[in-house]
Order: C-alpha cells, then sequence, then structure tokens
C-alpha cells in the first residue's frame, strides 16, 4: 500500500492504547531529511520500513474498536462500528457513541446522541456538554477517560461504559426515556 494513501487513512499522529501511530507523510517519514537538510538522504526502499508500524497502528485502532464491540455485548447494548476521517468508534443502540478521535488520540469518549437536559448534566459532575446542530434539543453530553492513565482491559472498558450510560440514561429528557 502507498504510503500517501497510508497517511490519508490514518489523518493522525499519536498514541492510542500503548501503540504509536507513525505517520508516514507522502512517502517521507518526519524523521527523513531532504538532500542539503544535513545528512544523508535516505534511500527510497528506507521509507517502507515505516509502513508496517502504520499498519500496525491501524490493526491496534482496529483492537480497540473490536475490544469495545465486546464491551457494548457484555453491557446489553447492540454495537455497530464506526469510522469517519477523524474517528474510529462504535455506536451503541443508535442512541450513544464510544469512540477515539485521532486529534486525541489517548481519549476514549462516550458521547450522547440524542436529547438531553443541559442542566441534569451539569449536575452530574463529570463531563462535557455543548451544542451540535444535528443533536435533537441541540445539547449533548460527552465523557472522556484518559487511555495513557488507564489499564485498558475488558474489565476496564465495561465498568465504563456502564457508569457512562447509567450518567446518560440519568440526563435524558422524557421525550428519549419514552422512545
Amino acid at each position: 500500500m502507498d504510503a500517501t494513501i497510508i497517511a490519508a487513512l490514518i489523518g493522525a499522529v499519536g498514541t492510542v492504547a500503548g501503540a504509536v501511530i507513525t505517520v508516514v507523510i507522502a512517502g517521507r517519514s518526519k524523521s527523513e531529511k531532504k538532500e542539503g537538510e544535513g545528512g544523508t538522504p535516505k534511500s527510497p526502499n528506507d521509507r517502507r520500513a515505516n509502513i508496517p508500524s502504520v499498519v500496525e497502528s491501524l490493526a491496534s485502532l482496529e483492537k480497540v474498536q473490536d475490544m469495545l464491540t465486546v464491551a457494548a455485548s457484555a453491557c446489553n447494548l447492540t454495537a455497530k462500528k464506526s469510522r469517519g476521517k477523524e474517528y474510529l468508534g462504535v455506536k451503541l443502540d443508535e442512541k450513544y457513541y464510544v469512540s477515539v478521535s485521532f486529534k486525541e488520540p489517548n481519549k476514549l469518549w462516550f458521547l450522547t446522541m440524542r436529547r438531553i437536559d443541559p442542566s441534569a448534566a451539569a449536575r452530574l459532575g463529570v463531563g462535557e456538554v455543548w451544542q451540535e446542530t444535528w443533536i435533537p434539543g441541540r445539547n449533548r453530553w460527552g465523557r472522556s477517560a484518559d487511555l495513557n492513565l488507564e489499564s485498558v482491559q475488558m474489565d476496564w472498558l465495561v465498568t465504563f461504559l456502564k457508569k457512562c450510560l447509567t450518567q446518560a440514561r440519568s440526563i435524558e429528557t422524557e421525550e428519549v426515556k419514552g422512545s
């Protein structure tokens, strides 16, 4: 696979659950130098040595996504894998979303996708409330966990999801609770 294509697929540099993501940009890693920048330029074959680490990083991200799917099942939720240009995650019962953003790959986010009571969300004392035009009622609640500080294992993921679900369900408005 061409390094430029890999760079377009990843779109970020960071660490996810201990896996280093190295982005190869336009066929050249950040550590390589052009002629005239000092040092000896590397041959095109040396660039290919970076590709396995990028592929391994993609595989690590997909393993995190697989773990999220299993954790959702343990919480009796329907899980649907999802990815975009800036994130990789899992939709939960079409009401919630848990993901890793490529911009903040060290954070795992739990997000609501339904109408919430922002006052009730503020009283939780955890998480954040912000507005999105596509969310019914516009207010959205989310909570993150730092993957560098947590021991990311299945038990931890299930516990994190259960806590977030309890909190999210407590701030949903009546229209959502009845649906």
